[in-house]
């Protein structure tokens, strides 16, 4: 159904009560993928389940999928429609309701998305951060980029929290003058998880008498989620025990 952009048939596979590890419930989740599936085209699913638990009416299903496409709207400035991958590890838990078994909620581990445009697409960039920090606390995301000869590159790292409407933070961009870039961000006070995310903009060097004139040859976006845990308040044991007797 998601191949097919079915997004009527992909719901009837959901239950009314799901929730995931983000907080969304069913109905904003399939507005964000009805706003994807006006965004891109072409998008192929490769679906690995990896393993399933039953335990009567309940079953816990992981899997790893792989998802590619392609952007609808193309960049001005590139005159060129991106490439998208994305890579997800996740588990669902589901429910049987009557005769058919429905998803109650999902669990999202492990996701790497990459959007590309033009000179970008053949760039191989990896991003480092932390699978899951406690809240409001310092983490590093670092990348690797492998810049292409001859060109100019500036980069930005910064994380938004996943949440619906969207937030986008302000880049600040910083040229990239090896092929590391690093920083230090820390997560937000609220409990939402969020994306460590990169932006990176290739330019290329054109005289034009008597100028040197910089022109824009491709970019690219790399996102990785990073979970975020609460952080419990310490238990006063003494206080519970004098509370009890």
């Amino acid at each position: 159904y998601s191949s097919k952009n079915n997004i009527e048939k992909l719901k009837e596979l959901y239950s009314d009560d799901y929730i995931n590890n983000d907080g969304f419930n069913k109905e904003t989740i399939f507005k964000m993928m009805e706003m994807a599936s006006g965004a891109y085209k072409d998008v192929s699913y490769t679906t690995e389940i990896e393993s399933i638990k039953v335990e009567g009416n309940y079953a816990v299903v992981k899997a790893h999928e792989l998802a590619t496409g392609e952007t609808i709207k193309e960049i001005e400035k590139l005159k060129d429609t991106g490439t998208i991958t994305s890579e997800i590890y996740y588990t669902d838990y589901l429910k049987k309701e009557g005769n058919k078994w429905k998803i109650l909620a999902s669990d999202i581990e492990s996701e790497k998305v990459e959007l590309k445009y033009g000179e970008a697409k053949n760039m191989v960039v990896d991003i480092c951060a932390p699978q899951k920090v406690p809240q409001d606390s310092e983490y590093e995301v670092s990348i690797t980029a492998k810049i292409p000869d001859g060109v100019f590159a500036v980069g930005s790292i910064v994380n938004e929290p996943i949440v619906y409407p969207q937030v986008q933070a302000k880049d600040v961009f910083r040229s990239i003058k090896s092929e590391n870039l690093s920083r230090i961000l820390r997560s937000n006070k609220n409990q939402n998880n969020e994306y460590a995310t990169v932006s990176i903009a290739i330019t290329r060097a054109q005289v034009q008498p008597p100028s040197l004139v910089l022109n824009m040859t491709g970019m690219a976006f790399v996102m990785k989620r990073v979970n975020v845990l609460s952080i419990n308040k310490n238990v006063n044991l003494d206080k519970e025990k004098n509370d009890v007797k």
